[in-house]
């Protein structure tokens, strides 16, 4: 009689360990201790994604958790890795405003070669009524993380001054006298900015240019007076507009554009 209270509440306390983390302890009969444990449940595999958004053990990411779960710029690393060209264009400042063009091709995901194509227009600047830059940049951009990069490069770029004034004749009188001379600009282009892309279209700033001449020659003066006493004029603003070519200039853009 004294066992057969023993088996119904040993089965009870047996099906509660399966579900409960506890341990158990009953007095034996002949006076030993019966244990009884949960045997500790397995933890499931952990779930990793591959950069496509799909889960390693075959479950499919849906593109709703996608969106959820990559911000723009991981999307950005992301989506560069199946784009081989790209075409953008931007406004922006070098001296003045103007614009650019730009082709590039992509090495990987985080290397791109691009050929950049610019006009940019200033007034009054150093004694010139006008300055008109054409520049062609060739350059490589490095990504150092999702949409961070800095640029460096090399190119040549055109300037065109104009200016004219009335200056004071030999006769006493005022003497009409306009200038125009070319240069042309050898220079180090480096720049640092931030790019996102979202499917086939990409934006983005250059924060900081900074071209840095390193060679300059003059390749035309002309000047128009109706004196004849101007040479010295003439030689003067061809050595403003020499020091104007060395001076280093700072810039920024914005574009946007297409990748393919």
């Amino acid at each position: 009689m004294q066992r057969r209270w023993f088996r119904p509440l040993l089965a009870l306390a047996g099906g509660i360990a399966c579900y409960q983390p506890i341990l158990l302890a009953f007095p034996a009969p002949a006076g030993g201790t019966i244990l009884l444990a949960q045997k500790e449940k397995s933890k499931p595999a952990e779930m990793k994604r591959d950069e496509s958004g799909v889960f390693v053990d075959g479950q499919d990411l849906d593109v709703d958790d996608t969106d959820e779960l990559m911000s723009n710029n991981e999307r950005s690393g992301t989506e560069r890795i199946s784009n081989s060209y790209s075409l953008q264009l931007g406004a922006g400042y070098r001296k003045g405003l103007g614009l650019e063009l730009e082709l590039g091709y992509h090495l990987d995901e985080d290397r791109l070669i691009e050929i950049r194509y610019g006009q940019f227009s200033a007034e009054d600047i150093d004694g010139f009524s006008k300055l008109d830059l054409q520049s062609l940049i060739v350059q490589s951009k490095i990504f150092i993380s999702n949409s961070l990069y800095f640029t460096v490069g090399a190119g040549w770029t055109g300037i065109k001054a104009t200016g004219s004034e009335s200056l004071a004749g030999t006769s006493g009188g005022l003497e009409d006298y306009a200038y125009s001379g070319k240069v042309s600009q050898g220079l180090l282009a480096i720049a640092t900015g931030n790019q996102w892309q979202e499917g086939t279209w990409t934006w983005g700033v250059d924060w900081l240019k900074l071209s840095l001449p390193f060679s300059v020659s003059l390749n035309s003066s002309k000047i128009e007076s109706e004196g004849t006493s101007v040479d010295l004029r003439r030689i003067k603003n061809e050595n403003e507009l020499k020091t104007e070519s060395w001076s280093i200039d700072f810039g920024m853009t914005a574009y946007a554009g297409y990748v393919f």
